[in-house]
């Protein structure tokens, strides 16, 4: 095995020993970084000394150029003040001469305004003379017009004179002659009336008896719809404020149900059924109990026209109103007004049956069916009194619209003849022509 030995060919450049290739290497290298860090070390020292050095030249200058600005603010000071009194003088010599250009315009303002006001009387008077010369020539012409219209009128009035007697004449000859061709259209007009009432009253007798025998087919739950579907509507139109609900057919329940409502909140329920039937039967009652309690409802009423034996118009079984339907609405009323001041007072359940106990004894008086009697009386009078009205409107109608016709003729017609004379075409005669 060789082994490789280094050979001492090179010289220490400081102390100028005898050392190999590689270890000269070495120590250049160590120089040189040493040198390179004592380049940088004096750079940068030089470098913080130029930077000082021109801190010191800056502040320097700073100071000579803020004690200049000094010097020149005062002087702009100095200056300024100069020219603000310079300025100050000259503003009030600008005042004086506006006013005296002001004092001067007012002045021919004032002289100008006069001048105006001259001129303006001058021809005010002048416009005045020719208004009154212009008014008297107008009214000169009235008078002329008024002269000719006197006069086509007076023409006018002789030439209808002479048409009236001439068409009475003519009336006079076809009077008897019209009269009698009238009196046979009458007649036959009658002949052929009474034909067509004939074959009506048949034709209605006819129509009567089909109707007769359909409603005997009719089984009581199907005579009962229409009664039942006014009632609601009744109510309905009546208590717009309240929920009124009609239960449809097939559910379980009375016909309607009335929630009473006040401000938003419910006051209870008063429901309503209706019996159109011809013979009275004590499960009416039974089942409208019923519909009563599943519904919760402070009070029931039975619409029906046949009553129990000696009771008419209203009363009371096992807590149920019954009534006429022609009062329903009356009843429902009172029952409502009731339950609102109940639930106002806010009274609790005994208090409250109390009260109804002494409304339904008040209902079944004979003082309040007197007033119910005396009420419906009063409704009957006022529809018959609507019917009447009606029909003297219809009158009173029918004459003014012959009236009116009958102006528009004659209006027209003089329409006509005016324009005719304007025009100076003789009444009759064709524009035209």
């Amino acid at each position: 095995m060789t082994r490789t030995v280094d050979v001492l060919s090179e010289v220490c450049p400081t102390c100028g020993a005898p050392m190999t290739e590689s270890r000269y290497s070495q120590l250049q290298d160590k120089l040189r970084r040493e040198e390179r860090e004592k380049l940088e070390a004096a750079i940068a020292d030089a470098r913080s000394q130029s930077e000082a050095q021109l801190r010191r030249e800056l502040e320097g200058q700073a100071a000579s150029i803020a004690t200049k600005v000094d010097s020149e603010r005062s002087q702009w000071a100095l200056q300024l003040k100069a020219a603000e009194s310079a300025r100050g003088t000259e503003a009030q010599t600008a005042l004086e001469e506006k006013a005296k250009l002001k004092a001067e315009f007012q002045r021919l303002l004032k002289e100008q305004a006069e001048r105006v006001a001259v001129e303006a009387k001058e021809r005010t008077a002048a416009e005045l003379a020719a208004a009154l010369a212009e008014k008297a020539r107008i009214e000169e012409a009235l008078k002329l017009e008024k002269s000719r219209q006197a006069e086509a009128e007076a023409r006018h009035q002789a030439e209808m004179d002479a048409a009236a007697a001439e068409g009475a004449r003519l009336r006079s000859e076809e009077a008897g002659a019209m009269r009698a061709a009238l009196e046979k259209d009458r007649d036959d007009k009658l002949r052929v009336l009474n034909k067509q009432r004939t074959d009506e009253q048949q034709g209605w007798q006819t129509k009567i008896v089909e109707l007769q025998r359909s409603l005997d087919k009719k089984t009581s739950h199907e005579l009962g719809d229409w009664p039942e579907l006014d009632l609601y509507n009744s109510l309905q139109e009546q208590f717009r404020d309240d929920r009124v609900r009609r239960v449809a057919k097939g559910e379980e329940g009375a016909d309607v149900i009335i929630e009473v409502m006040h401000r938003g909140e419910s006051c209870g329920k008063i429901i309503v059924d209706s019996k159109n039937r011809k013979s009275w039967q004590n499960r009416y009652v039974e089942k409208i109990r019923q519909d009563q309690d599943a519904a919760k409802a402070a009070h029931a009423v039975l619409a029906t026209s046949v009553f129990p034996s000696g009771d008419k118009d209203v009363c009371i079984r096992e807590g149920v109103v019954i009534v006429k339907p022609q009062a329903v609405v009356a009843i429902v009323s009172i029952l409502r007004d009731s339950m609102l001041r109940e639930h106002i007072q806010g009274l609790g359940l005994e208090k409250r049956s109390q009260k109804a106990a002494r409304l339904y004894d008040y209902l079944t008086s004979g003082e309040f069916q007197q007033k119910l009697v005396a009420a419906r009386r009063v409704g009957d009078e006022l529809e018959q009194l609507d019917v009447e009205e009606h029909k003297a409107h219809s009158k009173i109608w029918q004459r003014r619209g012959t009236l009116h016709r009958q102006l528009g003729h004659s209006l027209g017609e003089i329409q006509s003849h005016v324009a005719a004379v304007v025009e100076g075409v003789e009444p009759g005669q064709s524009q035209i022509a």
